[in-house]
């Protein structure tokens, strides 16, 4: 295990996370990001202090499968990485995330973008997420939420993403959805959007 950076982020640093559903309608997937949101609310070492609007993406990695939803938000936290790792699975597993395999369907995917400054690399965790500058539905929403954020070099994000990962062909805002206060939606619903 390797850090450089604060990995111990006190007494508050700000994070990124991706959200991602792919499972059920499309009103179902936005029920499962805003249900994320309100389960990592409930802990009191974050707070959502921005979030992204939502977007249709087709799936990367395995691409035999239903679209996604996704979204990002920012969140100020005093949680050590590993620990706001723990609590990011556990609001999955509230979510109703279940085992499947790597890059397939999921109920619902909460990925670590960015901590602060902090550039980690363990077994468990990689900050920043190791493909982050070549998912568009992770970096189009996280420079929409905040577009002068900074990798932990100094890098802009915006200027990091390389020209070939910039196309965003697969990716849409769903304008027509909005993960609001986390309330739900009604259940009718039907469509799709990328998560992992």
């Amino acid at each position: 295990m390797a850090f450089s950076g604060n990995p111990m982020t006190t007494p508050a640093a700000t994070a990124y996370l991706g959200l991602g559903s792919n499972i059920g309608t499309e009103a179902a997937k936005l029920v499962a990001l805003r249900g994320a949101i309100a389960e990592l609310e409930k802990h009191p070492g974050i707070k959502v202090t921005g979030k992204s609007s939502v977007y249709r993406s087709s799936a990367w990695g395995y691409t035999q499968q239903d679209d996604f939803l996704n979204a990002v938000i920012r969140i100020e936290t005093s949680l050590a990485p590993l620990e706001l790792l723990r609590v990011v699975k556990d609001a999955e597993t509230a979510v109703g995330r279940y085992p499947t395999f790597r890059w397939g369907p999921r109920v619902i995917d909460v990925d670590i973008l960015l901590l602060g400054d902090l550039d980690l690399k363990s077994d468990a965790l990689t900050i920043p997420h190791k493909f982050l500058l070549e998912r568009d539905f992770a970096y189009v929403p996280l420079l929409e939420l905040e577009p002068d954020v900074c990798l932990p070099t100094g890098k802009r994000v915006a200027e990091a993403v390389p020209a070939s990962s910039q196309s965003g062909e697969s990716l849409t805002k769903a304008a027509d959805l909005v993960l609001g206060d986390s309330r739900l939606p009604p259940e009718e619903g039907g469509g799709g959007g990328r998560g992992g």
